[in-house]
């Protein structure tokens, strides 16, 4: 994973803008908390934002665990679950036509159309789901 996000700061950098921002502990251990009681554990995702906490680049917007910004996975989720058809699932990132999330009835992450939220892809775990996506930023 670090090393697709370190390409991608460079591809960020070309244009004056950086992606690379840890999360800090506090910042982990609050969210650790959030997805334990949302029924998720999300190693993946926390290994990304101890690297890079959010970032909004090319038309991807992968959400951050800091409450203080615009695209946290707090302030997000509880948009996007205001749909109840959305209940079931844990939004962590989204692009143009797609949101990237954890479908919690079917315990996989996937990949979901939107905004009719079609079921696009399945995949084990947030890197498998979101590497491909971070690619498309090459």
């Amino acid at each position: 994973m670090k090393e697709i996000l370190l390409r991608v700061e460079k591809v960020a950098n070309q244009f004056n803008e950086s992606i690379m921002n840890p999360a800090t502990d506090k910042q982990i251990e609050t969210f650790k908390k959030w997805a334990a009681e949302n029924g998720i554990e999300a190693k993946e995702y926390i290994d990304f934002v101890k690297i890079v906490n959010g970032m909004d680049f090319d038309g991807l917007v992968v959400y951050s665990i800091n409450d203080l910004d615009n695209i946290n996975i707090y302030k997000l989720n509880s948009e996007w679950h205001e749909v109840e058809e959305n209940l079931q699932y844990i939004f962590f990132a989204d692009s143009d036509m797609t949101w990237y999330c954890f479908d919690k009835k079917g315990k996989m992450f996937c990949e979901l159309s939107k905004p009719s939220a079609t079921l696009l892809k399945t995949y084990t775990n947030f890197s498998e789901m979101i590497l491909p996506a971070l690619e498309l930023l090459l």
